[in-house]
Parts: structure tokens; sequence; C-alpha cells
């Protein structure tokens, strides 16, 4: 396998990223709407709004938002669809309108970490004098640049675990077309800076298994900590490092904690978990476990697996229901795959890094509701900073099911069929917005 097939992967991720930037109506992405603004606030005003200011919307981010329909999730279905003048209300709006702050409608957002928010006022600074659709997309290109280091850092990481390029290349082509990371790789959102985040995490982390190199080690924990600062969830980055730690380095696991705890202390969203757990020890509480996962294993065994794959708008539109289906059953030969293979200890990072990724997010959501009554909510996306290591895990459990003479047709089946999904995907978010350039 040739370079020149990983430089045509990497163009037509970019052609595909165009088009879903363009086909997915303004802040028809969840929370689209919130990154936008505190990228917007920060631009033209050289800093955060304060934690608990609620004038931080501006008269241009109204606007926009009546222009296009958006209703601020005060009622589901959110997508109430664009006038036909849509671009024409837009371009019309007074440019000092983007410097004007109040709270012309409720957005929160003021304490999420603010890595992205830095990243994506650069790019708005260097468009501050055009016009909001500039602006906007502007952004949304970011995310794209975001997904096409994404997609090529995960061919290497699968480069170590294959010597079978094509396999490699497969890896690469599930995680550029996979339709819900098509979604955050078009879009405004924190998310696309998170997904990078992990995947270079877990590039060094296995450069660091594979080459025994103490820089790549170091490398890692260094990522892991700036992901203190991209979201929450991340972590899970910095626990699974400490899986890392050689056997001479177990005796500075107490330092290593310590620094961890203090670092993850200054972020809001850990912090409030962090207080959490305390005063769920004192209580007698381990009976919300068994309350937990009555009330929501029904609902999160038939909404997380989908959204992880594909969901549109707000949560509201899917593909068809045979697509989630036929995933179903590859992914489950996927895993008898592994399980049969017993080839657990060449994985073993994949595996530990999955687990734990998903162990954050459902953890958090568990305290959540173990204080509230109510879940969080766990929705797919949540767990795409795993991705490279679950398309790797997908491939590596279905060739393991089948004789080494296959092993390249295999891949080509699900490079084509990778891009069958997409373009599937890409159908299903036409019929529900229908094509917003005229």
């Amino acid at each position: 396998m040739k370079n020149k097939w990983l430089i045509i992967l990497l163009v037509a991720f970019l052609i595909k990223g165009l088009v879903w930037m363009f086909i997915t109506p303004i802040f028809q992405v969840p929370d689209e709407n919130l990154h936008f603004g505190l990228i917007q606030y920060l631009g033209e005003n050289n800093r955060f709004p304060a934690p608990k200011t609620s004038r931080h919307v501006s008269l241009e981010l109204a606007k926009t938002a009546q222009a296009v329909n958006f209703n601020w999730m005060k009622s589901h279905p959110v997508w109430q669809g664009l006038p036909l003048d849509w671009q024409q209300q837009i371009k019309s709006i007074d440019f000092q309108a983007r410097k004007t702050f109040s709270d012309y409608q409720s957005m929160g957002g003021q304490k999420l970490p603010k890595a992205y928010s830095i990243i994506g006022a650069i790019v708005y600074k260097n468009f501050s004098q055009a016009n909001f659709l500039w602006r906007f997309y502007a952004l949304r290109f970011l995310s794209v640049v975001l997904g096409i280091i994404t997609v090529y850092l995960s061919y290497l990481i699968a480069e170590i675990f294959f010597k079978n390029k094509l396999l490699s290349f497969t890896v690469a082509s599930l995680v550029a077309f996979q339709p819900m990371a098509s979604v955050i790789f078009s879009s405004i959102t924190y998310d696309s800076l998170s997904i990078l985040t992990a995947t270079t995490f877990l590039y060094l982390a296995a450069k660091f298994i594979q080459t025994t190199k103490k820089k790549f080690q170091w490398l890692a924990l260094i990522i892991a900590l700036a992901g203190l600062i991209v979201k929450s969830q991340l972590i899970g980055l910095s626990l699974v490092w400490l899986f890392l730690l050689t056997k001479k380095q177990l005796k500075l696991l107490p330092l290593f904690l310590v620094i961890i705890f203090i670092l993850s202390w200054q972020d809001h969203d850990i912090r409030q978990f962090l207080l959490l757990i305390p005063e769920w020890l004192q209580g007698n509480n381990w009976h919300q476990i068994n309350n937990y996962f009555s009330v929501y294993t029904k609902p999160l065994l038939a909404e997380v697996f989908p959204w992880y794959w594909g969901v549109f708008g707000w949560l509201e539109k899917v593909m068809p229901l045979v697509i989630y289906r036929v995933i179903k059953i590859i992914s489950g030969l996927a895993l008898i795959g592994i399980i049969v293979s017993r080839q657990f200890r060449r994985i073993r990072v994949l595996l530990i890094f999955s687990l734990i990724m998903a162990l954050v997010i459902m953890v958090n959501d568990f305290f959540i509701f173990s204080q509230s009554g109510a879940n969080f909510g766990v929705q797919g996306r949540y767990f795409l900073p795993a991705i490279p290591a679950h398309m790797i895990l997908l491939v590596f459990g279905l060739q393991a099911l089948i004789s080494k003479n296959y092993h390249n047709l295999l891949a080509k089946t699900l490079i084509v069929s990778s891009l069958c999904l997409n373009l599937i995907a890409l159908w299903t978010n036409y019929q529900y917005f229908g094509w917003l350039f005229f």
C-alpha cells in the first residue's frame, strides 16, 4: 500500500467534510450555538464571559438564530425548517451586532474547558471583518482540519497493530467515513478537538509500547494533562496513562495521582464530580447502582449504539434501522473474533483505553443520577474520542475469524462499506434537512 492512497483518502475526507459542512443547517448540531457563542465572545472581547453572567449572547447570534428558525431547544423537534431568504436575512444583520452582548437568550457553557474556544477564537479573528456566514463556516472548517489530522493519526496507530498496510488503511477509512464522526468533524463543537486529543494520546501510548522509548511516554502524559482543558471527559487519558508506568516507575504512582488530582481540580465539572464521591460514600447509597441500571439499561441499550454510529439534528433523525442491525451483527462478530484470537496482550492498550474512556462517561452519569434522581444522558458521540481504538478492534476481530488469505478482501470490503455507509448517512441528512443552498 503506497502513501498515495492515504493522500487520496485525506483528500476524500476533505471533500466529504465540505459536503457535510454545507448540508447541515446552522446550529442543527447539538450545542453548536453554544460553542459559536463562546468563541464569538472571546474573539470580540479578548476574554471569556464571567462564570455566572447571562449577558454573553451577541445580538448577531440572536438575530441569526431567528433567521434560521432555531428555537433554542425550547421544544422538539428543534429543526423548524428554513425560510427561503435565510441567507439574505443573515447578510442584512447590522455588522456591529456582533459586538453587542446581552441576555437575548438563555445559554450556558461559561464553565466549559477553554482550549477549543481559544483555538476557535484565533480562526474567528482571522475572519473578523467578514460577514457571519464566513466566520461561521470558517469555524466549521476548523473541525474538518482537525478531522484530517485524526484520520492520519488513526492510520499511524493502526500500522503499529497490523503488519498488513491495507488493514491499516481500512481503519483510517472507517474513522474517516463514520457518520457520527462526520457530523462532529464538520460542525462547531469541542468534540472535534476532544477526538483529536484522545487520538494523539493513543498514538503516543502505542508508540511507547512499541519502542519503549520514554519520550513517547512523557509526551503522552503532556497530552493527557492538556486534555483536561479540552473536555472534562478526557480525564480518562490520565487514568489510561497510569497503565503505561513501568515497574520501576510504579513507586512514583502516588506522586502522579496527586499531580493528576491537583490539575483535574481546576476543571469545574471534574471538581463537582470529585466532591460527589465522598458525599456518596458517606451515605448508604449502594442501592442506587441497582436503581440506575433498572431504570436506564433499556434506554442505554436502545440509544447509545445507534447514536454512536449516526444521529442527525438534535438527536432527531437516524438512518434506516436495518443499517444499525447490520452494524450490530458485524460488531458482534468482531467481538467473537477478539475473544477467540486470545491475543489480548497485543491489543491490551486498546482494550484499556476503550474501557476507561467508557467508564468515565458511565460513572459520571451514574453519580449525577444518584444526586438528582435523573441521568445526565449518555449520547453515542461521547464515546467518539476512542474511535481509532474501536475501529482497530473491529478490524482486528474480523480478521481473526478468517484465513490470512482473505484479509485483503476483508479490507477492501470494509473500505467500500464505510464509504457506502457515509453516503447513506448523507442521504438521511438530506432527507431530514433538504438542500440548503439554492
